[in-house]
Parts: C-alpha cells; sequence; structure tokens
C-alpha cells in the first residue's frame, strides 16, 4: 500500500555543529484507498517523529521527520517500523484502533538505522594529545588533561563553540559530507517523483490520442484524418500538462501511423454486442409465458 523512501536505511551523522541530525521519511500511497499510516522506534527517548501517526490519500505522498535527539546507551538496537492499514475516507484514526486492527491486515515495513559521530579538528587534536607522545609523554598527559572534557563539551552541541568552529562558515568537512549525503538524497527523491510524474503524463497523452484516432476510424476516416486527430488530442492534452505540445503532437502522429485503428473491426465488434443483446432479450420474451403457464 505505502511506497517508503528510503526502503531499508536511515542514515544520522552526529557532528558538534549539528548535534541533532534529521531524516526525512517519504510516503506515497501507492493504493486506490486511503491509508493510515504509523511510525514506530525501538528507542522512542532517542527520536524526534513528526508527525508519526496520519492518512494519506490515494496516490498522495506524504513526509515524516525524523530527528535524532539522544544517542542512548544500546546504540545497536536502534530500528524504525512504518505500519499501513487501509481505513475509509474521513476516518480518524486512533491508538485503540490500531489495537483493534487484525495483525495481518498492516502492512509493515521495517528499516535499520545506521549512526555516525565525527569531530572537528580540535577534539581530534586532542585526542591525539591525549593519546600521549613517546619523546615527552609527562608533558603531553599533563597539557591534555582538560582537553578531553573540551572536546566532549564541543561535542554536546553547544552553539557557541560549534559556531567557531573551524572550515567553512563554521562547518567541518564531516559535517559538509553529511550535509551533502542529505542534499544528495532528497535530490535523488526528487527525481525519481519526477519520473513517476512524466511517465504518467506520457501515458495519458498517448492514451488520448489514440481515443481520437480510433474515434476516427470507426466513422470511417481516412488513416491521414485519424493521424492529424490523433496529433491534435496529444497536442491539446501535452498543452493541459505543461510538457512539450509538438513533440507530443509527433510522437501520437507516427503511433496512429504505425498502429491504424481498424474502425471496421470496432464497427463489427460493436455490432456483434448489438446481436447478442437482442438475441438475449428474444430469448427471455419467449421464455416468459412459459414460466408464467407453470406457475
Amino acid at each position: 500500500m505505502l511506497e517508503v523512501n528510503p526502503p531499508e536505511l536511515l542514515s544520522f551523522c552526529k557532528t558538534p555543529s549539528r548535534p541533532s541530525p534529521t531524516e526525512t521519511l517519504t510516503l506515497t500511497n501507492k493504493s486506490d484507498r486511503h491509508v493510515a499510516f504509523k511510525v514506530k522506534t525501538t528507542e522512542p527517548k532517542s527520536y524526534g517523529v513528526k508527525p508519526s501517526t496520519g492518512t494519506l490519500r490515494p496516490n498522495e505522498t506524504g513526509t515524516v521527520t525524523i530527528t535524532l535527539t539522544n544517542l542512548g546507551e544500546n546504540r545497536k538496537n536502534h530500528r524504525f517500523m512504518v505500519q499501513a492499514h487501509a481505513v475509509q475516507q474521513g476516518q480518524v484514526v486512533s491508538r485503540e484502533d490500531w489495537a483493534s486492527f487484525k495483525k495481518e491486515s498492516i502492512e509493515e515495513q521495517r528499516l535499520n538505522v545506521n549512526l555516525e559521530e565525527s569531530m572537528d579538528a580540535n577534539s581530534a587534536s586532542a585526542q591525539k594529545d591525549f593519546s600521549g607522545s613517546a619523546e615527552n609523554s609527562s608533558r603531553g598527559q599533563e597539557s591534555t588533561e582538560t582537553r578531553p572534557s573540551s572536546a566532549q563539551k564541543d561535542f554536546s552541541g553547544n552553539a557557541e563553540n560549534s559556531s567557531n568552529a573551524p572550515g567553512w562558515n563554521g562547518q567541518e568537512p564531516a559535517d559538509l559530507q553529511c550535509k551533502y549525503d542529505d542534499t544528495l538524497k532528497w535530490f535523488n527523491s526528487i527525481k525519481r517523483e519526477y519520473r513517476k510524474l512524466q511517465d504518467r503524463c506520457d501515458a495519458a497523452i498517448a492514451a488520448q490520442g489514440a481515443a481520437a484516432a480510433r474515434a476516427a476510424a470507426m466513422k470511417g476516416e481516412s488513416l491521414d484524418v485519424q493521424v492529424a486527430k490523433a496529433s491534435e488530442a496529444a497536442k491539446q492534452a501535452a498543452e493541459y500538462y505543461g510538457v512539450d505540445a509538438n513533440q507530443a503532437a509527433d510522437a501520437a502522429a507516427r503511433r496512429a501511423k504505425e498502429h491504424p485503428s481498424d474502425g471496421k473491426a470496432d464497427a463489427a465488434a460493436g455490432g456483434s454486442y448489438s446481436l447478442l443483446t437482442l438475441l438475449f432479450v428474444a430469448l427471455i420474451a419467449a421464455l416468459i409465458p412459459r414460466l408464467a403457464h407453470l406457475g
């Protein structure tokens, strides 16, 4: 019922200047019914999910924003699950409703979580100094007694410290990489949705052209007229959808030439259906007196 994107993995990269990274779930209702959804996690104290529940109309797409607020102690147990259930139009689904749904009627999709932590240059330097030097271990230990706590303070997400961190506009390369990855995911998601919409438009335009050519064929009009009407219908549909009208008209004309509609066959098929209808009516009319006589 629901198409979930990303479908399998959520990635969160925590840095000093980005202590609460976010990830976006895109949910698309692929069915012809209204679908209620619910997003659950094994670590509810570590994430903020907005919205965690909702309802999508047929072919509607919605987004869920997930924010990492606390890594927690058990980092290997972070998982999410998206549940979906068909509902009536206008139905408000409560917590009690979800509990009453039969388990086999609920669609579930599970997602794993990838957690990453990146330190800035100051933190890395502090860790290196803290490890000590073979040549001057005593001085190394002495000079780094306070640096780990400073690095920890930076990692906790202090706004002043993170804004003064080195890099482009106060951002570390690791942080910029995380933002680049998020932007790339968003771009790929938009590109997939665009391709789907483009395919739907192409199919609708082709159907309009084919219908016009078929109608002309059933009237006994020539192939040239069929091609012209298919081209004009496709052009009007393309203008409605805001795509290249000339290209759509050429494609419709080409399809009408390559696959001409057989108007006589269509008319014969219609005549056959009409004849069968008349025979059926005559049969019923003949049986009614006999049934009345038996009664």
